[in-house]
């Protein structure tokens, strides 16, 4: 078991893989990468692995589990299990891969040495270097996607579109949407236009899809507010737009386990 688990897929293989199961196709093939904290209760990580086994589009998917805040860095258990769900699993998805991220993650989320810099430039790298890859789908290890996101915001064909979902530690259903004026940085659910396409200010990462253009363009890096409100104010000023598709919540997982979706807000 240690020594298989000790195997994941290289990254000079990612682009062999796609020409062998694509070439006679013109499908897109997305990098995905998700962050995953070992802190995380584990009902929470098992609900966003099963989430991405599940998603339709799965043999497109090049993923790559960005793990940090190991206590034990790159040799702590929860690393190597994640090793062993990538290389079980690597047959489900073009690719897949665990990769450890020593960043810093004891810092505010508006740092600018924060842990998500060093993943999500890792992941603008992997975009300017693989031309067969024409989108990277972010999706945090705390929410959980239906089996057709994916393919949704595919179909939906904007430059930058991603899945509403609720914040966490919320006592109202607040959504990640981002309003850049008045007092609430974040959309109310009753205020979200519902079962549409619809431009937004800005959209927190949680389960956002951006095309290759857009990700060879822009800053990953901290600049205003926070990296999600930087990473919308980068994208806006380069000349894109950012819509949201409200014909699904993306579900939000508390630390308890429970999913955070629309049953869970009526009639509270």
């Amino acid at each position: 078991m240690a020594q298989e688990t000790s195997k994941t897929e290289s990254s000079e293989s990612l682009e062999t893989k796609h020409r062998e199961r694509h070439q006679n196709t013109q499908e897109p093939l997305i990098l995905t990468v998700s962050p995953l904290w070992e802190g995380d209760n584990p009902k929470v990580v098992e609900a966003y692995l099963k989430a991405m086994l599940w998603q339709t589009l799965n043999y497109r998917i090049a993923l790559f589990l960005a793990i940090n805040e190991c206590k034990m860095k790159d040799q702590s258990e929860f690393f190597q299990k994640m090793q062993g769900w990538a290389y079980h699993n690597r047959h489900i998805f073009s690719s897949c891969e665990a990769k450890y991220f020593h960043g810093r993650y004891d810092v505010p989320v508006w740092h600018p040495d924060r842990i998500e810099v060093e993943w999500r430039r890792f992941a603008q790298e992997k975009i300017r270097n693989f031309r067969i890859l024409s989108h990277l789908w972010i999706v945090s290890g705390d929410n959980v996607p239906s089996p057709r996101a994916l393919q949704m915001l595919i179909e939906d064909d904007k430059d930058v579109v991603g899945l509403p979902c609720f914040l966490r530690n919320s006592v109202m259903p607040y959504t990640n949407i981002q309003k850049w004026q008045g007092l609430q940085p974040y959309l109310h659910y009753s205020e979200m236009p519902k079962n549409q396409i619809v431009e937004v200010d800005g959209l927190s990462a949680a389960c956002i899809l951006l095309k290759r253009q857009v990700v060879e363009k822009i800053d990953f890096g901290f600049t205003w507010m926070d990296l999600d409100f930087s990473l919308c104010k980068s994208i806006r000023e380069q000349g894109f737009k950012v819509y949201a598709d409200t014909r699904e919540i993306c579900g939000h997982a508390n630390p308890d386990g429970t999913i955070l979706d629309e049953a869970y807000w009526i009639g509270r």
